[in-house]
C-alpha cells in the first residue's frame, strides 16, 4: 500500500477493534494540528520557528546570505553576524584554563590570556609579562602573538671569542619564553664598547621545543677601529627567524668578541610569534 500525501494514515476497520471511532478522531486531529504547523513548502534556506520574544504562531526564518548563523540579538532570534559581546568566553586566565575550555581549536580560532603561565621575560631592568597575551590557533598550536620583551641596563663583560649568555657582572642577561610557531619575530640590540681593534657580536640562542645556537647569521656585529676604542656602540637588528619547532620557546641573548675585552650594557630582546 501506497502512502501519497503527508501525514496520512491507514484507519483500521472492522467489528473486533474497540475505540475504532476513537482512534480515527485523534489521528485526524494529529494529522490537522501538523499540517497546520508545519508547512509543507517553507521558505528557501529557513527553519521554522518564532522569532519574536513572545508566544505565537511560527514561521519560516530565512538566512538571507552565506556565512551568518541562527542567534538570538536584540530578543530576537534570526540569522546575521555573531556579536563580540557573545564571544566573551574566549577570554582565559591560563593556557590550560583555554585548552580545557576549547579541546578542539580551528585554524586562526583566537584566545585572549589574562595570566599567563607560559610566557616569561627574565631581565633586571624591564621584564615584566604583559597582563594579557593574544593568542591565535595556527593548526597545531596556540602561538602568542604578542610581544614579550626583557632589558638589563647592568654592564657586563667577557672575552670568549664564542658565543656565551654569560657576562661578568652582567646581572639578569635578557630572554624571553612564549609559544611559537616555525616562525617568529625577534629584535635585539646592545650599547657596547671593546678594548682592541676587532669584530664583536650579539645573537640570540633558542632552547625548548627549538635547539638552536647562537650564530653570527643571526645577529649583529661591529668593527672596532682605533679610533671607536673610547666610544660605546650600539648594534641591533630585527629579523623573522624560520626553522623552529612549533612549541614553547626560550630565546636568550649571547655575545662574542674577536679580542680583548667587550663591554656591553642596555642589552634587550623582543620577541613574538607568528602564526
Amino acid at each position: 500500500m501506497a502512502v501519497t500525501t503527508n501525514f496520512s494514515f491507514t484507519k483500521l476497520v472492522g467489528t473486533d477493534y474497540a475505540g475504532y471511532s476513537t482512534i480515527n478522531v485523534l489521528i485526524d486531529s494529529i494529522d490537522s494540528i501538523l499540517n497546520a504547523r508545519i508547512p509543507a513548502s517553507a521558505t528557501a534556506a529557513s527553519v521554522i520557528g518564532r522569532s519574536a520574544a513572545t508566544a505565537g504562531a511560527t514561521a519560516a526564518i530565512a538566512a538571507t546570505s552565506d556565512g551568518q548563523v541562527l542567534r538570538r540579538a536584540s530578543s530576537v532570534v534570526g540569522f546575521g553576524t555573531i556579536p563580540q559581546s557573545s564571544i566573551s568566553d574566549f577570554v582565559f586566565t591560563t593556557e590550560a584554563a583555554r585548552d580545557a575550555a576549547i579541546t578542539s581549536p580551528t585554524e586562526g580560532m583566537r584566545a585572549y590570556l589574562t595570566a599567563s603561565t607560559v610566557a616569561a621575560a627574565a631581565g633586571d631592568t624591564y621584564a615584566a609579562t604583559p597582563t594579557g597575551i593574544q593568542t591565535i590557533y595556527n593548526g597545531s598550536v596556540w602561538v602568542c602573538v604578542t610581544e614579550i620583551g626583557a632589558t638589563t641596563n647592568t654592564t657586563g663583560t667577557t672575552t670568549s671569542s664564542s658565543f656565551t649568555p654569560t657576562l661578568t657582572s652582567g646581572g639578569t642577561n635578557p630572554a624571553v619564553t612564549l609559544v611559537t610557531g616555525t616562525q617568529a619575530l625577534v629584535s635585539m640590540s646592545m650599547t657596547s664598547s671593546q678594548t682592541s681593534i676587532v669584530n664583536h657580536h650579539l645573537s640570540f640562542a633558542v632552547s625548548g621545543a627549538t635547539t638552536l645556537a647562537a650564530a653570527e647569521a643571526q645577529g649583529t656585529g661591529i668593527t672596532i677601529s682605533n679610533l671607536d676604542l673610547v666610544y660605546r656602540h650600539i648594534s641591533a637588528r630585527t629579523l623573522v627567524i624560520t626553522g623552529l619547532t612549533a612549541g614553547t620557546n626560550t630565546f636568550t641573548l649571547n655575545y662574542l668578541t674577536g679580542g680583548g675585552t667587550m663591554s656591553a650594557r642596555f642589552r634587550s630582546i623582543v620577541v613574538k610569534g607568528i602564526a
